[in-house]
């Protein structure tokens, strides 16, 4: 079997979240990641690609991480308590954009795919995929 090769090697103290630890959360496991601007079908590919993968070749697939509702459950962190409602695009797109950066600024440039990776080690976790030490 192949070994994990770290996408980050961490070079600085961890910043005290639980998000910190991305390097230690390596496995064999597959992770697909789709990007594209709002509209562009990233949704509707990844939706057939999960039905692939659980349909045709038995994987139990972990949900799909949108940054949007990484951004909606954070904001709170940067003191924003309403976001925009989604019928709004354009009003939607530049003020999640803004609360994104916002996150970033403040928790460092990687924090939207550290919570996403959390959220994956989270899904492992219940699932018996890891093992307590």
């Amino acid at each position: 079997m192949p070994k994990a090769v770290p996408v980050k090697t961490p070079t600085s103290e961890p910043r005290g979240n639980i998000a910190t630890t991305v390097a230690d959360r390596l496995s064999q496991e597959l992770i697909i990641a789709l990007v594209g601007p709002v509209g562009s079908g990233v949704s509707t590919a990844a939706k057939y690609i999960d039905e692939i993968l659980t349909q045709d070749f038995d994987y139990e697939v972990a949900p799909i991480i949108r940054p949007s509702e990484i951004i909606r459950s954070e904001a709170h962190r940067i003191n924003i308590t309403k976001l925009p409602n989604p019928n709004d695009l354009s009003v939607y797109i530049d003020e999640m954009q803004s609360a994104g950066n916002d996150l970033r600024k403040k928790f460092g440039p990687d924090y939207l795919a550290e919570k996403a990776v959390e959220s994956i080690w989270s899904f492992r976790k219940d699932k018996g995929g890891i093992a307590e030490e």
